[in-house]
């Protein structure tokens, strides 16, 4: 996949939580957009796994940062045959601002 940026402010940093025999560990971050006379903030939940949950350790709400990660997205069918899609934001590098 490709590699993306998104520049904001921190909102929240999570606990690492175990999932399977992984680590997973989810910030957020918020940035705001004006059109118009309108502006919208924007607020966008990225996960780290693994060793790269070490990134969030030292984050603070409200810090800026630039979140450098790729899109991800897998597909799961239930036990109906239901096909569902879930795309995830992982992080592979953060740099304070």
């Amino acid at each position: 996949m490709n590699n993306f940026e998104f520049q904001g402010n921190v909102k929240e940093t999570f606990q690492t939580e175990k999932v399977g025999e992984f680590n997973k560990r989810i910030v957020t971050v918020t940035a705001e957009e004006t059109k118009g006379e309108k502006t919208f903030t924007h607020t966008l939940a990225f996960e780290a796994w693994n060793d790269k949950t070490t990134l969030l350790d030292n984050l603070e709400a409200n810090q800026k940062v630039n979140i450098f990660f790729n899109i991800k997205s897998n597909e799961w069918t239930n036990s109906s045959g239901i096909k569902t899609y879930f795309t995830s934001l992982t992080i592979w590098k953060i740099e304070k601002l």
